[in-house]
C-alpha cells in the first residue's frame, strides 16, 4: 500500500472539511488499482457455515490487504474496511431472518400479517441473538487484525428508524400500519431510537482508535464519534409525517453523534432536504442521483448543493462520469473548496496522477 500523503495529514483535513473549512483544496478520495490480468482468477471468497463471507474477519482481512497491498491511495484516502452482512443489520438483531445473495442482502419481515404491528411486541436488546453475536465477535477479531496494518474499521450499516421498522414489518404493511395505527408506529420508532445505542455503543468500542475517532460507511472518518444516516422508506411518507417523525428521531440520534453524514437517496427523496437541513448537528449530505439519472456532479443537481452550503454544511460527491477533472473543476468554481469532499472511481496509474495533481491544485 503506498499512501501519498500521511494519515495524520489526512485525519486533519477530514476535520477541516466537516467545520467548513478551507485548506486550499477539496478533500478528495481517489484509488489506483492494477487491473486483474486477463485469465487470472478471481479471489475465492471463503464462506465459514453458518455466517456470509462478509462477517468473516479473516476472509475480510485478507481481501483488504490483498487489494491495499496492490494500491496506490492518493489524497485523503484511507484504507476502510468492515464487518456487515449488509444494509440494516438491526433488524437481523431484532429477529428478522436475512437471506444473502452475492452482492446484497434481503430481511424478511417479522410482523405477523394477521395481527398487525402490534404482533412485533416489545422491541428489546437481545445480547444472545446469533447475528449480533456474529457482528461483535467478527468486528472484535478484524480490529486486532487491522490495527497493526493501519486499516480503518468501520461501523457497520446498523441503519436506524423508518428503514428497520420498514425491515421488520415489509415496507408495504407500515405504510398500512401508518394510516391504521399512528399512534403504535410512533411508538416503534421511539423503540428503535432508544435500541440504537445498543448496538452503536457497544460496536464503536471495539473500532474507535486511541483518540476517539471512528470511520463510517461512505469513506468518512472523524477524530470524535461519526455516522452516515439515512432514511430511503421516506420515499414513502408524506413531508408532515417525515417532519412529525423522522426528523425528531434524527434529532435524537444526533444528540449522541459529533460528526454526521446523510445519504439522500434518489429525486424522490429531494423534497425532504429542506426539513433534513434544519437538522441542528448534521454536518455533511451526500446525494445519489438513482439509476438512469446523470451523475451526481452533474449541474443538474447543483440545486441540492446549493442548499447544503447555503445551510453551512459539507457535501460529498462521488464524481462518476466521464470527464471527473472537468466536472469537478466546475464544482470547485461554484463552491469553492472549503466543505467539498470528492469522490472517484479507481483509475488506471497515468489519469489517477493527472487527476491528483488537478486536486491538489484545487482544479484551479
Amino acid at each position: 500500500m503506498r499512501l501519498t500523503q500521511s494519515v495524520d495529514e489526512t485525519k486533519r483535513n477530514f476535520m477541516k472539511w466537516w467545520r467548513g473549512e478551507d485548506f486550499g483544496r477539496p478533500l478528495f478520495n481517489l484509488t489506483s488499482r492494477p487491473p486483474r490480468p486477463p485469465g487470472a482468477p478471481r479471489p475465492v471468497r471463503r464462506r465459514t457455515a453458518g455466517q456470509p463471507f462478509r462477517l468473516d474477519a479473516a476472509q475480510r482481512y485478507e481481501n483488504i490487504k490483498r487489494n491495499f497491498d496492490e494500491s496506490t491511495l492518493y489524497g485523503d484516502t484511507l484504507p476502510f474496511t468492515g464487518i456487515s452482512m449488509g444494509v440494516g443489520c438491526m433488524a437481523a438483531f431484532l429477529g428478522c431472518e436475512p437471506v444473502f445473495a452475492d452482492d446484497t442482502t434481503w430481511m424478511n419481515p417479522i410482523v405477523d400479517e394477521s395481527v398487525g404491528i402490534s404482533s412485533l411486541g416489545r422491541l428489546t436488546y437481545d445480547p444472545d441473538n446469533f447475528w449480533w453475536a456474529e457482528h461483535l465477535r467478527e468486528t472484535g477479531k478484524l480490529a486486532k487484525l487491522c490495527r497493526d496494518e493501519g486499516f480503518i474499521v468501520t461501523i457497520p450499516d446498523i441503519l436506524e428508524n423508518f428503514d428497520i421498522l420498514g425491515l421488520l414489518c415489509g415496507s408495504q404493511n407500515m405504510c398500512y400500519y401508518l394510516m391504521d395505527e399512528p399512534e403504535l408506529v410512533a411508538d416503534y420508532i421511539n423503540q428503535i431510537d432508544d435500541l440504537y445505542f445498543e448496538y452503536f455503543d457497544r460496536l464503536y468500542d471495539l473500532i474507535r482508535d486511541e483518540g476517539g475517532g471512528n470511520g463510517s460507511l461512505f469513506n468518512i472518518w472523524s477524530e470524535k464519534r461519526t455516522l452516515k444516516i439515512q432514511c430511503d422508506v421516506a420515499v414513502f411518507l408524506s413531508p408532515k409525517q417525515f417532519d412529525d417523525l423522522v426528523i425528531p428521531s434524527f434529532e435524537k440520534q444526533l444528540s449522541r453523534i459529533d460528526n454526521s453524514l446523510y445519504h439522500l437517496d434518489g429525486p424522490d427523496a429531494i423534497r425532504y432536504l429542506d426539513s433534513i437541513l434544519t437538522l441542528k448537528n448534521l454536518k455533511a449530505l451526500q446525494f445519489t442521483p438513482g439509476d438512469g439519472n446523470p451523475p451526481p456532479e452533474k449541474e443538474i443537481w447543483y440545486p441540492i448543493y446549493d442548499k447544503v452550503r447555503a445551510a453551512g454544511k459539507s457535501i460529498w460527491v462521488y464524481a462518476t462520469g466521464d470527464d471527473p477533472i472537468d466536472d469537478s473543476r466546475k464544482l470547485i468554481e461554484r463552491y469553492g473548496t472549503a466543505g467539498v469532499y470528492l469522490l472517484y472511481r479507481n483509475q488506471d496509474e497515468e489519469f489517477a496522477k493527472r487527476l491528483s495533481d488537478a486536486a491538489y491544485n484545487g482544479f484551479r
